[in-house]
């Protein structure tokens, strides 16, 4: 495979080098209890679960303060839902079980912002805004990934939009769902690159892999598996389907690059690890418009390391590339002309 030398600096210290990567989760909440999770809670000092708060109007609109990781009004996390406790195995999960689908960064440090409403925690009805900020400013997530979107095309929340810019220029990536069609029912027809919040030109959007994936989503930048076998928040296991689920996998396995090039010395950027995983991602028959760059799975994890911790990059397939970079263009001018 060719391949291109990339603007990764060395790490300036091994403090930096050893810095832990964190991602953050921005969903349901969270079962900690889950096997998939080391959790010791908040004193715990190697706990897996580095930040908790709850930012669904259950709590009530009390918000953390400077340097608040942890919520003194909620302080054990919890999942009514379970999408949430999914979402995060596939991201960091420590894929204890031969039956669940595998992540990319197991053991990684996890954040939760829990935005989920309601007696069945389904209602996403939380300040996005404020979980993303808490993630970029308090934690110093590495990564935030998000499995929630907007029907909406073009009018969705622009104070989440702004979050996720500064996010993004805070030198986080920013992973999204690209949506399971129109109305969120799998019917294919609304353009993807247009729909909240993948249309956001700081994120990475994450659609359906495969042969159905057409029915799923268009327009994502990669896919990855959309029907894995995830944590359940009762402590086992079921299988899951969604681009929800897409998303968080293509989180941990840009978290596993970051901690890959540290432990070589290397600081991987917001811009140079997009494009890592973008041009990491697996070609196949498919037309860009429904698999974007391509396929991101664990096929494809080891080469990504290999060119994280060399400082490199692989040569992206052009018409792929032609592809993904009319969107961005497009979405930009839409959103931000």
């Amino acid at each position: 495979m060719l391949v291109a030398a990339v603007g990764m600096s060395a790490v300036p210290s091994q403090a930096a080098a050893s810095d832990p990567v964190v991602v953050a989760v921005i969903d349901t909440g969270i079962n900690p209890h889950h096997p998939e999770f080391d959790y010791g809670g908040p004193g715990d000092p190697d706990d897996q679960i580095v930040g908790w708060w709850d930012f669904s109007d259950d709590a009530e609109g009390h918000y953390p303060g400077p340097g608040d990781l942890w919520d003194p009004v909620f302080p054990e996390p919890y999942d009514v839902h379970g999408h949430g406790t999914a979402t995060a195995s596939m991201a960091v999960g420590r894929n204890r079980s031969d039956e669940k689908s595998p992540a990319a960064f197991p053991g990684g440090k996890l954040a939760m912002a829990k935005v989920g409403s309601g007696p069945k925690g389904s209602v996403i009805s939380g300040d996005l805004s404020a979980a993303f900020e808490w993630a970029t400013e308090t934690v110093g997530a590495d990564v935030i990934s998000m499995s929630i979107g907007s029907g909406f095309v073009l009018l969705s929340d622009r104070w989440l939009y702004e979050a996720i810019s500064a996010a993004r220029d805070a030198g986080v990536l920013v992973v999204v769902s690209n949506g399971n069609g129109f109305l969120n029912a799998a019917i294919p027809g609304e353009p993807g690159m247009l729909k909240g919040y993948g249309n956001s030109p700081d994120v990475l959007a994450v659609g359906a892999a495969g042969a159905s994936g057409a029915l799923v989503t268009t327009d994502p930048e990669v896919v990855a598996d959309f029907s894995p076998i995830a944590a359940h928040k009762s402590g086992g296991y079921a299988k899951a389907t969604g681009t929800s689920f897409s998303a968080p996998f293509v989180a941990g396995f840009g978290a596993r690059l970051i901690d890959e090039a540290r432990s070589a010395g290397r600081e991987l950027d917001v811009a140079r690890l997009e494009d890592l995983l973008k041009f990491s991602s697996r070609d196949t028959a498919l037309p860009p418009n429904v698999e974007g760059h391509g396929v991101l799975d664990l096929h494809q994890l080891p080469p990504a390391i290999g060119h994280a911790r060399a400082g490199t990059l692989p040569a992206p397939d052009p018409v792929n590339q032609a592809y993904s970079t009319l969107v961005r263009d497009t979405v930009t001018e839409l959103l931000r002309g």
